[in-house]
């Protein structure tokens, strides 16, 4: 299951339908899995032992699992695997690395879940575990917090089941209420598939599959490469970060922000500097110097002062700018009318 912002609440309507006795290993990221109470809040809510992954531990059934803070969590052979590989979608934990690699180990064995966030993390998982045969379950967007990871996920799957969160746990005990309780063993074509899973296993040299596009990687800044997967535009660069269109302009708006902050300390570093050496031509004598050393303060000033007004008078206007460019016409309108239900939070 991934969940991001209105995450927390969503994951505590699932796991607490979940029979006790489920023949199933839950695995969970969660954008905002930094919160080390996670396993607490989750586990109240749940007849299941809930706690954060280890790295090497052996999947079975009934475990919830959360990626902990910071870590990638994947799946090698029946084991899990924590990473601090390459961000993807501007996160660790992300959603993708854990349905892909699921997919590529389990195939039609696994039931994905999308639930409350925003942005497109997990779309292209889900992609990966339609085409392996496996069940794909989104919550419906009038129903989460946060609608727009849900509707991008949508738009990117055929979905199994569209669902409220308070059933998509019934939902999963039906589907798995016929299911032997066995251990998690694979085929020599699935582990051999499964060798390419783990995100540290990345070849510096390699060249990212796709065209060479005329961006950057926000990351790290490096050349990205654009491809599809199947109806989603994405963008990865050689060191592996890694990126659906909408992850990209929300990174590219965090990078125009950052900028333009160097750029104001900067102006106002520089208006302080020739301030201090027209003063100091003043005591000099130096008359025509101090003249013109008090007139680059008064433009470094003006300077400073309109970018300081973009920054904090009006923030959200360049973001929306940026992430609405990004989404077909027809998305635009459905997004502006499915705004967050709740005061503004970080992913």
């Amino acid at each position: 299951m991934g969940a991001s912002a209105g995450g927390i609440d969503a994951l505590s309507k699932v796991v607490r339908s979940l029979d006790p006795e489920l023949p199933a290993a839950v695995l969970i990221v969660l954008h905002t899995s930094a919160y080390s109470a996670l396993p607490t809040i989750l586990g109240r809510a749940s007849y299941l032992k809930v706690e954060h992954a280890r790295d090497g531990q052996v999947l079975g059934p009934g475990q919830v699992l959360i990626a902990p803070p910071d870590r990638h969590l994947v799946l090698h052979d029946a084991h899990v695997v924590l990473s601090r590989g390459p961000k993807q979608n501007n996160m660790r934990p992300a959603i993708d690395p854990l349905f892909k690699s699921a997919a590529r180990v389990y195939g039609p064995q696994v039931i994905a879940v999308i639930l409350s966030g925003t942005l497109d993390d997990g779309s292209a998982g889900l992609v990966a575990v339609e085409h392996a045969g496996g069940v794909c379950i989104v919550q419906s967007p009038r129903d989460a917090a946060y609608p727009e990871m849900p509707s991008n996920a949508l738009a990117a799957v055929k979905a199994d089941h569209v669902l409220p969160a308070e059933a998509i746990g019934q939902k999963l005990n039906e589907l798995l209420a016929h299911t032997k309780v066995a251990p998690m063993k694979k085929s020599n074509r699935q582990r051999q598939s499964t060798r390419t899973a783990e995100p540290d296993k990345i070849d510096p040299e390699a060249i990212p599959k796709g065209e060479v596009s005329t961006l950057t990687c926000p990351e790290c800044g490096g050349t990205l490469w654009e491809r599809r997967e199947g109806n989603l535009l994405r963008f990865v660069c050689h060191t592996g970060h890694e990126f659906a269109a909408g992850s990209l302009a929300d990174a590219q708006n965090n990078g125009v922000e950052n900028a333009l902050w160097v750029a104001l300390r900067t102006l106002k570093e520089r208006a302080m500097f020739v301030s201090r050496m027209a003063a100091e031509a003043g005591r000099n004598g130096r008359h025509h110097t101090q003249v013109r050393y008090k007139a680059e303060e008064r433009e470094l000033k003006e300077r400073a002062r309109l970018i300081q007004k973009v920054l904090v008078d009006a923030p959200s206007v360049a973001g929306t700018a940026i992430n609405q460019a990004s989404q077909p016409r027809g998305k635009r309108a459905r997004n502006s009318r499915n705004k967050p239900k709740h005061a503004k939070t970080s992913r």
